[in-house]
C-alpha cells in the first residue's frame, strides 16, 4: 500500500532539512568561536559534548574548548565543571589540555591537586605528545610551585 502524499513530503522535507536539530560538529561549534559568537560557540561545544560518547576524543575537544570559552568569560564553576568531565576517564593524546588547565584552576584553592594534576599532564603529554604542549607549560608549573613556600595545612 502506497504512503499518502503528505507523509512522503513529511520523510523528504526531514531529510533535507539543511541539518535543523542535528548536533553541530567540533569544526561547527570552532566556525563560531573564531568568529566572536562565543556563546553560541560554547552551546555548541556543549552540544557536541553532549551527543559523544563518553571517553571519545571528540568529547574531551569538545568539553576543554567550552571550558577555555568559560575562563575567558570569567565563569570558573563552568570551566571546572566541563574539565573535570574532560578528564573522566582520561584519553591518551587528548585529555592533557584538560588536565592543565583545571591544575591552572585550582592552583589557589587546591595546591596539592593541582600540583598533581600538571604531574598527570606532564607525564601524559611526554608519552602520547611527544613532549607537545601542555608539557613544556605543566612542567614550568610544577618547577614554579615546587620552588615557592607551601601553604600552611
Amino acid at each position: 500500500m502506497r504512503a499518502p502524499l503528505p507523509s512522503v513530503v513529511a520523510v523528504v522535507i526531514v531529510l533535507f532539512a539543511g541539518g535543523v536539530g542535528c548536533a553541530p560538529t567540533l569544526a561547527d561549534a570552532e566556525r563560531l568561536a573564531t568568529t566572536g559568537r562565543a556563546q553560541d560557540a560554547a552551546r555548541a561545544f556543549d552540544r557536541v559534548a553532549a551527543s559523544s560518547p563518553t571517553g571519545s576524543t571528540t568529547k574531551v575537544r569538545a568539553l576543554t574548548r567550552g571550558a577555555e570559552l568559560a575562563l575567558a568569560r570569567g565563569d570558573e564553576r563552568a570551566a571546572r565543571e566541563r574539565l573535570e568531565a574532560a578528564i573522566a576517564p582520561e584519553v591518551p593524546g587528548e585529555s592533557e589540555p584538560a588536565l592543565y588547565l583545571l591544575a591552572r584552576t585550582l592552583e589557589r584553592t587546591d595546591r596539592p591537586r593541582a600540583l598533581s594534576l600538571y604531574y598527570r599532564a606532564a607525564a601524559s603529554a611526554e608519552r602520547h605528545r611527544q613532549r607537545r604542549s601542555p608539557y613544556p607549560e605543566a612542567t614550568g608549573r610544577i618547577l614554579q610551585l615546587s620552588m615557592e613556600p607551601g601553604q600552611p595545612r
